[in-house]
């Protein structure tokens, strides 16, 4: 075997492997994010891409934006800062239209959205690019988006 099919047969082993544990690491921080919020969330959500356009500096992967949907909570209403409901972290340190701020599930959530950010790259990886995650205590579900 050639050096470079040696290296090339050592990249796709290994980005199956990430896949495979990545996917399940994510569950478990998923499991443990609500196990800790005690029943508040039943959902959470974000969007996963690399931008077309970024005004000449290089376009990289990224989350844009984590977003919790408290338990329940009616689907499919036009309400919160993202659809159907769901909040940023940002809403429960907010007293913005006559919202309570909640310093220990603003907490909670920015916790878990830096968690989540640091594993970019696994989660693209397991995911793949342009989609949007939908996580529950049960399940993950993958979407496409679109975006800017």
């Amino acid at each position: 075997m050639k050096f470079v099919d040696k290296i090339k047969k050592m990249r796709e082993d290994m980005q199956k492997l990430i896949q495979a544990e990545g996917e399940q690491a994510v569950k478990e921080l998923v499991k443990t994010f609500f196990e800790a919020s005690q029943g508040k969330f039943d959902a959470i959500r974000w969007r996963q891409y690399t931008p077309y356009f970024n005004d000449g500096d290089p376009c990289v992967f990224n989350l844009h934006g984590v977003y919790f949907r408290e338990a329940g909570t009616p689907e499919d209403t036009e309400e919160g800062d993202y659809e159907d409901d769901f909040e940023s972290p940002w809403h429960y340190k907010s007293t913005y239209n006559g919202n309570v701020p909640n310093e220990e599930l603003y907490n909670l959530t920015q916790a878990f959205e830096n968690e989540l950010e640091n594993l970019s790259d696994v989660l693209l990886s397991c995911f793949g690019d342009h989609v949007m995650i939908t996580a529950t205590a049960d399940k993950i579900e993958i979407e496409d988006c679109g975006h800017d």
